[in-house]
């Protein structure tokens, strides 16, 4: 039989929206990391290609965690130089000061926002999306 695992898929779902309100209350589009085009994707001898490429690799998990840390400002602290993640980490309080880096992210924008909505947001963020990435750690 199959079995089902929990998986941690950026852009679908919840997170696709969340992601799409990020986006509106900066004003701008976060930073996203980058992806193998899909002509190369599906495509087996050009992704084979491509992925023996030097640094290719190197570049695809640098853009990730390089997004990762824009999307969560402070959660660098979280993550060594090998980019394997600290420890435990992801716990009440570094969530907050996640949290309390994108509020102030959010704000620094100078936009005149709906408040109800950028704390819906910051509560989806706190509740919702960072525990997704707890097990991480």
């Amino acid at each position: 039989p199959l079995k089902r695992k929990k998986q941690l898929l950026i852009g679908f779902g919840l997170t696709r929206m969340w992601f799409m309100l990020y986006d509106d209350l900066l004003g701008l589009e976060v930073l996203r990391a980058p992806l193998i085009p899909t002509e190369i994707l599906f495509n087996g001898d050009s992704l084979i290609e491509k992925l023996d490429q030097p640094n290719y690799q190197k570049i695809i998990i640098n853009g990730f965690f390089n997004a990762f840390k824009e999307i969560f400002p402070g959660i660098e602290a979280c993550i060594d130089d090998s980019y394997d993640f600290v420890s435990p980490c992801l716990d009440g309080a570094k969530n907050d000061e996640i949290v309390a880096n994108i509020a102030n992210k959010i704000a620094n924008t100078g936009r005149d926002m709906d408040e109800e909505v950028v704390k819906n947001f910051l509560e989806s963020t706190r509740y919702k999306v960072l525990p997704q990435y707890s097990d991480l750690s």
